[in-house]
């Protein structure tokens, strides 16, 4: 049968994990297990795209272009028009990166010259934890770079210079920072590949984003300088990006030192690799473009950042998966055998299939547990959480707990409680979930005051849920 091809077996494997991953995302968010925060502000910002309005976040404070260049999130507000709801992110975010695998097999099979081998090599991409522990969190703007880097990746081997121009663009209208990315591609194309030409323009193209994007626009929307993170804390080299530069040149062995002082870095390293079986370190195509990302992670002060089940790896999974398909590649020239009929690649990629797999089995992915029944199963507090939350007229104003942040932000004042209890309409909460940056002390006292307080009536409690209104405000 003709339709039976490598490309239509990929085809389907992005479609069948365009189904499990949302599905993964949303009985978390069903769960109110979301972190809520990313989410609940790019939701928003969206919402704003969607009224033509500014991309506004009131649980930032802040025009979200200010914090990150992501214009390109206007292209999936039509689809939040067509559903009204936080999850269609998770559903678009889980679709864009499932899809991802199209381009990266084709490079694959390019690359080893066997398509069964770069199937086999491709599913890794699926099994990867850090890709995994990114959709099983939130919604961010680093999961949707995974296919336009894919994408670009995909012009770059396969000599398709739209795709390497259009992935590019996607990649600079997506998040500022990307484009250091994409200024290491055109050192490889520099250095590695001989491309003179496209690596010089690559270079310039990439440099020259960046300097807008962080000089000129983001502080244009920057009304609120005070909310602004500074992304790059780098504190370890400098107090200012300088000193950290000049000491990254002059002194590159406080740089190789800084990103294994701690067991957490240390871990992230091993655990990102292992599933490859270290193949990756043995690429100079991943040395060098996967290097802005490491040094991103690992040179932060910011903790979040080293963590190994926190959502910063998934940017490195097709770079991960294309060079472990180049270093097998390269091992199969020295090591050719057969058995029964198949080329030793086959062989190499269904062994890096298994590790893998086994990895992925032995950590409890976030994927296994769509196959516990209980996991479909919603408890009486989440039922009373569901219930409180369509209590809340659309529009109007709202003061929630963490867990109920995202499902609240489709509208033009959603805020972290206890932020604004006296001045919004609505404030809901719970107390069995968690109320960060509050502790469990401090929630139990915002809900004894709230329940003393004249002013604010309550609307709704069950099973320690909580919603009141506020009888001063119209």
């Amino acid at each position: 049968m003709r339709w039976i091809t490598y490309k239509n077996a990929v085809v389907a494997t992005c479609l069948f994990f365009s189904l499990a991953f949302p599905l993964l995302s949303l009985l978390r968010y069903q769960h109110f297990m979301m972190g809520s925060y990313d989410l609940a502000i790019f939701d928003q910002a969206i919402w704003h795209y969607g009224r033509f309005e500014p991309p506004i976040s009131t649980v930032r404070n802040m025009n979200i272009l200010g914090d990150h260049f992501s214009p390109a999130l206007i292209l999936l507000s039509p689809f939040r028009l067509l559903w009204p709801d936080a999850r269609i992110l998770l559903i678009l975010q889980a679709v864009i990166v499932s899809f991802s695998v199209y381009f990266i097999f084709q490079v694959l099979e390019k690359k080893l010259q066997n398509s069964l081998a770069a199937y086999s090599l491709s599913l890794t991409f699926y099994l990867f934890l850090g890709l995994q522990y990114a959709l099983d969190y939130d919604f961010h703007l680093v999961s949707l770079s995974v296919l336009p880097l894919s994408l670009l990746l995909f012009g770059l081997f396969n000599e398709d210079s739209r795709a390497y121009w259009g992935g590019m663009l996607l990649v600079f209208l997506l998040k500022e920072d990307l484009a250091i990315i994409i200024f290491f591609v055109g050192i490889y194309q520099l250095v590695i590949r001989k491309k003179i030409k496209l690596g010089l323009i690559t270079l310039l193209i990439a440099a020259g984003f960046f300097y807008l994007e962080s000089t000129y626009l983001m502080p244009w929307f920057q009304d609120n300088p005070a909310v602004v993170k500074n992304h790059i804390d780098f504190y370890a080299l400098g107090n200012n990006k300088g000193t950290m530069l000049i000491t990254g040149i002059t002194k590159p062995w406080i740089v190789l030192q800084t990103m294994v002082d701690a067991p957490e870095k240390i871990y992230t390293l091993i655990q990102t690799h292992l599933p490859f079986g270290f193949l990756p370190l043995f690429s100079p195509f991943y040395l060098l473009t996967a290097l802005p990302i490491w040094l991103e992670r690992l040179l932060s002060a910011t903790q979040a950042r080293w963590l190994f089940e926190q959502y910063y790896g998934i940017s490195l999974t097709p770079f991960l998966v294309i060079a472990t398909g180049q270093t097998l590649k390269a091992l199969s020239k020295r090591v050719t055998f057969k058995i029964w009929q198949l080329p030793s690649i086959i062989w190499m990629t269904l062994v890096i299939f298994f590790l893998s797999l086994t990895v992925a089995v032995i950590k409890h992915a976030p994927i296994t547990r769509l196959i516990h029944s209980t996991y479909y199963h919603i408890s009486t507090v989440e039922a009373s959480m569901n219930q409180a939350v369509s209590l809340i007229p659309p529009l109007s104003s709202v003061s929630a707990q963490q867990p109920f942040v995202s499902h609240l932000s489709g509208r033009s004042e959603i805020y972290w409680f206890p932020e604004h209890i006296n001045e919004v309409k609505y404030v809901l909460v719970v107390n069995s979930r968690p109320a960060t940056p509050l502790n469990d002390t401090e929630r139990g006292a915002y809900i004894t005051v709230l329940l003393k307080d004249k002013t604010k009536v309550l609307v709704y409690e069950n099973n320690g849920v909580y919603l009141f209104r506020n009888s001063q405000k119209k």
